[in-house]
């Protein structure tokens, strides 16, 4: 080789090495053409981080193709020729560290990685889906909230369920209304068929002192009803009177002759109850609290009196009567001074034309149900004259949670506040972030409703507890105190059972709302979708039906009303007319048609058969029109990919619990699908060119 060749050798081979070097103190930047297709934008929009030059996360990418560079000048302008303008990279950002280009030069076709999807951050999200202080972290979030109500329903019907009588209450309930109700009079008077005062004692004296005063069930004595109801301090028997007004002045002659007239008042007549500050077109209140009876020893028999702090409002069909009036109580152990009490108010006429209702409140107590039955009989005798009879019986535990199931149900309770707290915990920030806004969220409104009603129940609870803690025995009192005197340290406990009819109420309301609640949290699910959007689409055309719907029906049940108010009992008042013509349309009450008959052989076939023709026969159908139409609209949504089906849970979740069963469900067949259009017939072949 000549000599100047093989310095030129020598040369290029220094350049190359010395250009080498110079990569390695450089940093090399990568352009998203240079990391790869698949950087795109993704990688321009997330800029990586900076990294130290140094030689150790540094590298140097040349390529020795034999040529090499020749000088260290030409490697340098290599090097300045491959880093591109921003002008001409389109990125925001070009420059990148080494160990960045060789971490993308490993997968060439990874898109940028966005912030927090690194390795460090994917595992330390694997590890917190499994942390102790985040045990649900595996779930999506639409799985968790799902989760999260279905406990809160598992402990609400259980802690429900728990604290409802058994059947051993129903029975106890029914014989003791049996008993009562059923007794009779040498006249055969039961309590129902009491119609005027002379027939009431009668039944006072007869059938109730029996029922009480009885000692039929061996080994049991007076005061304990059916062997095993104890009295609670007696029976009070209380009345409301009125005072007599003066009758309208505008009555015809020949009317007011009818009536006693009163040199000094006129003609008297005796209006419903206005008690209080209800008011009328009379006045204000008529209640009489006078002293009314003959005098004995100085004073009137007959005292009027307050009642029990704790005594509540009677509210009966006819009208709602104040706790307060004239008492007559009767000993639980003593009959002949219940009898003696009797005697004597039925002598001075406690009952006469003032009063407006008579009420009878008996508490008993059973040890081995550890159960207060309370019985509450009311005599009205209202304006129109008469007497018009009811009863209720009601069963309320004295301890709420006692024994095994009482503490189970304590349990349950405290497990559904504990996921209810959580719940308002959640919305407390939501209304935070919201404010103003947060009353148009509806979960939130949902999550209050709830919260309220639970606190109401809690309320009730802890009212009838404190009125059955202050009750006291009075026994002793009762029998060395006269046959007119009024215990006043009487408790009457008949408000508990308004209290628990309340909480059954709320706990009923709750019951259907926290139910269909969860309807909501399956939205998402495949197979209720379409059912969601099929309702969703018949709404708009439903609401208008509902309104033609309730304009024929409110006609005919005012119809009815006006027919057959005054002498058909199902028809005595028009909220009682439109239940009884829904019962009507929806198939019951037929025998009713027949009393109808009786009443107006015109006017029952013509309301009856044109109400039955064109409420069900014509408006439910064009009701199932509406709902038939739309669900054909709706019809593509049932046919839908069989993939859609293995994704479902509740489809997963069936077949989970069929295959216990040795039922193997095939969730790849369509639902409702229709099979394929036949193929198109093949094409004739194009006719050969002419020649």
């Amino acid at each position: 080789m000549p000599i100047g060749a093989a310095k030129s050798s020598q040369r290029s081979m220094m350049s190359s090495l010395s250009g080498g070097q110079t990569s390695q103190r450089s940093v090399v930047s990568f352009t998203d053409e240079s990391v790869g297709s698949g950087g795109g934008k993704g990688s321009s929009k997330h800029p990586p981080k900076a990294v130290e030059k140094s030689a150790a996360n540094t590298t140097a990418r040349t390529v020795d193709t034999g040529r090499g560079s020749s000088s260290p000048s030409r490697g340098s302008d290599q090097d300045r020729s491959e880093k591109p303008s921003k002008k001409d990279s389109g990125s925001k950002y070009e420059t990148t560290s080494a160990s960045n280009a060789l971490s993308s030069e490993g997968s060439s076709e990874k898109k940028g990685l966005k912030p927090g999807e690194g390795l460090y951050a994917r595992k330390k999200a694997r590890v917190s889906k499994f942390s102790i202080m985040n045990p649900l972290g595996f779930m999506d979030p639409q799985t968790k909230k799902i989760f999260w109500y279905t406990l809160f329903i598992v402990f609400f019907s259980i802690g429900v369920f728990n604290g409802r009588p058994s059947s051993t209450t129903f029975f106890m309930l029914r014989t003791m209304q049996e008993k009562i109700l059923t007794a009779k009079t040498a006249n055969d008077v039961t309590w129902e068929t009491v119609l005027d005062i002379d027939s009431l004692w009668d039944w006072i004296r007869g059938p109730l002192f029996d029922v009480v005063y009885s000692d039929n069930t061996p080994g049991s004595k007076e005061g304990a009803l059916l062997g095993y109801g104890y009295i609670i301090n007696g029976i009070r028997i209380r009345q409301v009177r009125i005072v007599p007004e003066v009758c309208r002045p505008d009555l015809p002659e020949w009317a007011a002759q009818a009536f006693d007239l009163s040199e000094e008042h006129g003609a008297k007549c005796f209006d419903a109850v206005r008690a209080g500050a209800i008011t009328s077109i009379r006045g204000t209140g008529n209640e009489d609290r006078e002293p009314f009876g003959a005098i004995v020893g100085g004073e009137r028999v007959f005292q009027w009196s307050e009642n029990d702090a704790w005594a509540a409002w009677t509210l009966t069909e006819l009208a709602s009567y104040p706790p307060d009036g004239y008492m007559m109580d009767l000993p639980a152990f003593n009959a002949t001074k219940a009898l003696d009490v009797i005697n004597l108010h039925q002598k001075h006429g406690f009952f006469d034309v003032q009063t407006r209702a008579a009420f009878l409140s008996l508490v008993t107590y059973n040890p081995n149900l550890n159960m207060l039955l309370i019985t509450r009989l009311a005599a009205e005798m209202s304006e129109f004259g008469g007497i018009v009879t009811s009863s209720s019986f009601q069963s309320v535990p004295l301890f709420v949670y006692d024994g095994f199931w009482g503490v189970m149900q304590l349990a349950f309770e405290a497990l559904f506040l504990l996921v209810l707290l959580k719940f308002v915990l959640e919305e407390v920030g939501w209304a935070l972030h919201l404010r103003a806004r947060f009353l148009y969220r509806f979960q939130g409104m949902f999550i209050l409703l709830v919260f309220s009603l639970v606190c109401a129940v809690a309320l009730l609870r802890a009212t009838g507890a404190a009125a059955i803690a202050g009750q006291t025995f009075i026994g002793e009192e009762q029998r060395t105190a006269s046959s007119t005197a009024v215990h006043t340290k009487f408790k009457d406990l008949d408000n508990i059972g308004y209290f628990r009819v309340m909480e059954d109420n709320i706990l009923g309301v709750l019951s259907v709302v926290i139910y269909l609640r969860f309807f909501l949290h399956l939205a998402n699910s495949t197979v209720l979708k379409h059912i969601y959007g099929m309702l969703r689409s018949a709404l708009f055309e439903i609401l208008p039906f509902f309104v033609l719907f309730i304009i024929v029906f409110l006609g005919f049940s005012l119809g009815f009303y006006v027919v057959f108010g005054p002498y058909v009992k199902e028809y005595r008042s028009f909220m009682r007319t439109i239940v009884t013509n829904t019962r009507m349309i929806m198939g019951g009450n037929s025998e009713l048609y027949e009393e109808l008959y009786l009443v107006n052989w015109i006017m029952a076939p013509l309301l009856y058969y044109t109400l039955a023709v064109t409420a069900f026969v014509l408006l439910f159908n064009v009701f199932l029109a509406i709902i038939v139409h739309t669900y054909a609209v709706y019809k593509n949504e049932l046919e839908r990919d069989p993939e859609d089906r293995l994704k479902d849970g509740i489809y997963t979740t069936m077949a989970w619990i069929l295959s216990f069963f040795g039922i193997k469900l095939n969730l790849t067949n369509r639902v409702h699908s229709t099979p394929p259009p036949p193929p198109p017939p093949p094409r004739a072949p194009p006719p050969p060119p002419p020649p």
